[in-house]
């Protein structure tokens, strides 16, 4: 969970994108049937929807601000497993988003946790 919701902070700041939740960086789709088993009893697209949105909104977020209308959540069921595709818009130019009180950027295929300097260059 971790792990996504920096990539999603990542996109919001920076062009925005689109990651693939059960699927590997080699292209192999893994599913999300591990990440459903992360959620407890009963786990399912739904719920595994609900507890993303959880933290990108709401009384829950863990994003400062909140990204509300940014996050589009869907599945795909493929014989190999279910994947989940959020895809992000980018926020505005003039906004950063913080996760955790931290900022995230995408660089090319990945993820930077901005600080210090990098940081205030950013902005």
């Amino acid at each position: 969970m971790h792990s996504s919701l920096k990539t999603i902070t990542g996109f919001l700041n920076a062009d925005g994108g689109t990651l693939l939740i059960g699927v590997s960086d080699a292209g192999e789709i893994k599913g999300i049937a591990r990440d459903l088993r992360d959620i407890g009893r009963n786990a399912n697209n739904d719920r595994f929807e609900r507890k993303k949105r959880n933290c990108i909104s709401g009384r829950n977020s863990r994003f400062n601000p909140e990204a509300t209308g940014k996050v589009n959540i869907s599945f795909e069921e493929l014989l190999e497993g279910t994947i989940c595709r959020v895809d992000v818009e980018a926020l505005l130019k003039s906004e950063v988003l913080h996760f955790d009180r931290d900022v995230y950027v995408r660089d090319g295929n990945h993820t930077l946790k901005l600080e210090d300097r990098a940081l205030t260059d950013w902005i």
